[in-house]
This record gives structure tokens, sequence and C-alpha cells, in this order.
């Protein structure tokens, strides 16, 4: 083996690479979810206030809130291990 072949990540690509992962274990794993929380993360990902989002899908916005809670652990759930897969 011959120094030159040896290759070096600079510490910027290697945190793009961490940065892309992520972000595709984000996507994989809101594709997991029912319809309607599909919906609720990606519109709150976008920038909407739980106001906004209740008014578009016909939720209370308390129920708007509870669902973000229970859809923002499942999402930690699943994306967790993903991430310790890459980093690990």
């Amino acid at each position: 083996m011959r120094l030159d072949s040896i290759q070096f990540a600079s510490e910027e690509r290697m945190a793009n690479d961490y940065e892309d992962q992520k972000y595709k274990a984000l996507q994989s794993c809101i594709l997991t979810l029912k319809e309607i929380d599909k919906s609720i993360v990606i519109l709150s990902l976008e920038g909407l206030a739980y106001k906004e989002i209740s008014e578009i899908t016909g939720l209370s916005e308390n129920h708007v809130a509870v669902k973000m809670k229970r859809i923002r652990k499942a999402l930690l759930n699943c994306i967790t291990p993903k991430i310790k897969a890459y980093v690990g």
C-alpha cells in the first residue's frame, strides 16, 4: 500500500455525510407514519403553528399538540438506532 493511496475525509465532509444520514433517516422514519401524522409533521417542518395546522387538518389545536408530542417520540425512537448504526 502506498501512502498516496490513503485518503482522509475532511471534518467538513464527515459532518456533511452525518447530516445527510440524519436527513435520510428522518425521511425514512416520516414515511412510516400514518397519513395524518405525516401531514402534521410536514406542516410543522414547514413552520406552521399548531393553530394553522389545526385549521388545515380539522383537528383541534390541542389535538395537534398531543399528536406532535407522540410523533416526536415515534420519530426519535425510529431515528436513534439508524443514527447510532451510522456513527457506531
